[in-house]
């Protein structure tokens, strides 16, 4: 199945989630966007940049989130730096457990 361009977001409202990893963020009313994706040949268009802002509109203005938070792989030099200019700092790293253990790529959580 192609990629289609677009995002899944999720407000979180209390306790109900548990700490994603060392982070140790408020997690009253933040809301995480997981699975952002644009397709090879519509990318440098700005299209990933308009889906965030779209995202942070959202949550932000239309759901009342305090704050957007994602995971993106740590060798994901081109998403960390995307993710950089438009004002993500970073929060915490998956425990290293996670990607020995469940063979799953390192990610950095940000904010």
């Amino acid at each position: 199945m192609p990629w289609k361009n677009t995002a899944h977001i999720w407000l979180v409202t209390g306790d109900s989630a548990s700490a994603v990893n060392d982070a140790r963020v408020p997690i009253e009313r933040c809301a995480y966007m997981q699975n952002l994706a644009v397709t090879a040949r519509r990318r440098r268009l700005g299209l990933a940049r308009q889906l965030v802002e779209h995202c942070q509109t959202i949550t932000l203005s239309e759901w009342g989130a305090r704050d957007l938070y994602l995971h993106v792989e740590s060798e994901n030099t081109s998403a960390c730096q995307f993710y950089a200019k438009l004002g993500y700092h970073i929060r915490g790293r998956d425990l290293v457990a996670l990607s020995t253990v469940f063979g799953i790529p390192k990610r950095i959580f940000l904010g």
